[in-house]
């Protein structure tokens, strides 16, 4: 402000010199006319020519002063825009759009910094990780404005109950953290409580109507020097996690001697190996012959598609060490479309392998049964590949299909209109299988391994295949016994009268590379289910 009112006298001053040596050069230029003496009019005209220069040169620098005041003026509001633009820049980098709390980025690096200076200075910390119970049934049922409107509302709330040295961030969906420093953990957990008692006297209320909300937390005591951001975070949402599957709306306090904990631990170090494997594309896809009980001359090319994962190192992963973790935290989907699509990929490229083709057994996740959009991705791929409905076998658990009987009922209907078949996998482990085989029109009844393994020992599970057998021919549905794994099960399985087998004593798993390895031999693809895997 200083500077701006002594740039305005400067340039008044100017202003008033210019005019001063314009009068004077008036002044001159008169006298030069009435004067009497060539030496004298000489004199004034001389004089009237420097007044003037002057004048020009005072206008110029009058001109010049203004244009740099100007140019300066305008510097100042660009840099002050540049400046605001800048601090809006880093406020959205560290802060949650919509809440206005600290983003996840943020809670990590402040997290980080703390345990930096805990490994010198050591003092007791927690990180409460909250995770929203009834968010996605608001979200879904009132819409996304509800959902983004709970969201403000619950920041608000916190905001209110944390300490001012705490740190407070939004760092999911409906997830919230807090960094509670210099904080025992007996403190943390009453803090906790107290939070827990103020989000479930929470009424939301969305156009007239009120909901209740409710939330889970998992506390984990920042004490030990050796731990790392990704592992506290990590342990935080297996805490909150835990607290989730106990019926929600509690404090569940991590501890690493916890054994459910460890195994949820475990399966959570699994998601982050899926989605790398995913985009690394490590995943491989391998066969398991489904032969006939009764040898055949020419068995029939019929096959279950199994997923492997390849390591970091380039070992194979059986799919017991993922699946598992891909069930728990909703990958399974995203596996079954990659193996579909990796399918009917191969399948498009190898026609007379599909021509000689029997069936080609896929499995199917419970996640994916209930999933709108993963039908119409199905539907899709028959549509824009060359690969026939009527080779394609989809398996479904029974468990699954219970859970989602209504989109089960559904899903297997769309598909068996086009052409495909429908087997029931692990049939016989729930209490009431028999009762609904009526509603699944399925094609193949998978018996559970579980039966299978003794059977040559066991009467009573020889009696429920028996009787699985014959309940399944009775409908019109054939049978597959799973887990055969030596010739004494295969005989007595001749002897019920079951239709195929599957397991390590027919063959194991082998590379889907064989098939095109003896097609290259121009043998024909059965020769696959039986030639040596190396």
């Amino acid at each position: 402000m200083v500077q701006s009112n002594q740039q305005t006298k400067l340039s008044q001053i100017l202003n008033a010199f210019t005019a001063a040596a314009l009068l004077v050069s008036g002044l001159l230029l008169l006298s030069a006319f009435h004067v009497e003496g060539e030496l004298v009019r000489a004199f004034c005209l001389g004089a009237f020519c420097f007044s003037l220069i002057v004048a020009v040169l005072l206008f110029a620098i009058t001109r010049i002063s203004r244009a740099l005041d100007q140019s300066h003026a305008q510097f100042q509001q660009a840099l002050e825009v540049s400046n605001e633009l800048s601090e809006k820049l880093s406020y959205q980098e560290s802060h949650d759009t919509l809440t206005g709390l600290l983003n996840r980025r943020e809670f990590e690096a402040r997290l980080q910094a703390l345990l930096k200076q805990n490994s010198t200075q050591p003092i007791e910390h927690a990180v409460c990780h909250i995770n929203i119970d009834r968010f996605k049934v608001i979200n879904e049922t009132c819409g996304p404005a509800a959902g983004d409107e709970l969201l403000i509302e619950l920041a608000g709330l916190l905001r209110k109950r944390v300490r001012h040295n705490d740190t407070l961030a939004r760092i999911g969906g409906d997830e919230f953290g807090i960094i509670m420093r210099d904080c025992s953990l007996e403190h943390a957990e009453h803090v906790a409580k107290n939070l827990l008692d103020l989000l479930g006297e929470l009424r939301f209320n969305w156009h007239g109507k009120r909901y209740a909300v409710g939330a889970s937390i998992g506390l984990v005591p920042l004490t030990d020097r050796e731990s790392n951001v990704s592992n506290l975070l990590s342990s935080a949402d297996a805490a909150c996690h835990s607290a989730k599957d106990k019926g929600g709306h509690r404090v569940f306090m991590f501890s690493s001697n916890d054994t459910e904990l460890a195994k949820r631990h475990g399966h959570m170090r699994w998601v982050s190996r899926i989605n790398r494997a995913l985009d690394e594309d490590r995943f491989r896809l391998s066969f398991q012959p489904i032969t006939p009980v009764i040898p055949a001359e020419h068995p029939p090319v019929h096959y279950e598609l199994l997923i492997r994962m390849q390591d970091e190192f380039g070992n194979m992963v059986a799919p017991g060490a993922f699946l598992p973790a891909a069930e728990l935290y909703s990958l399974s989907t995203k596996l079954d479309r990659w193996v579909l699509s990796s399918a009917f990929a191969w399948l498009d490229k190898h026609p007379r392998h599909v021509d000689e083709l029997s069936l080609c057994a896929i499995n199917l996740s419970g996640h994916s049964l209930g999933d709108e959009q993963f039908l119409d991705f199905v539907v899709d791929l028959f549509v824009t590949s060359r690969v026939p409905a009527s080779k394609i076998c989809f398996e479904i658990t029974e468990t699954a299909a219970i859970a989602n009987l209504e989109h089960a009922s559904r899903f297997i209907g769309t598909l068996k209109a086009l052409g495909s078949r429908f087997a029931l996998d692990d049939f016989g482990s729930g209490l009431s299988s028999f009762a609904y085989l009526k509603t699944l029109p399925v094609d193949f009844l998978k018996i559970d391994g579980m039966f299978i393994r003794d059977i040559h020992e066991d009467p009573i599970h020889l009696a429920m295949v028996q009787s699985i057998n014959e309940v399944g021919h009775l409908m019109g549905m054939e049978t597959v016994a799973e887990f055969v794994e030596c010739d004494a099960i295969i005989k007595v399985l001749r002897e019920v009268g079951v239709d195929y087998a599957q397991g390590y004593g027919i063959c194991p798993p082998r590379p889907l590379e064989i098939f095109e390895r003896v097609e290259e031999q121009n043998s024909g693809a059965y020769r696959a289910l039986t030639i040596d895997a190396a």
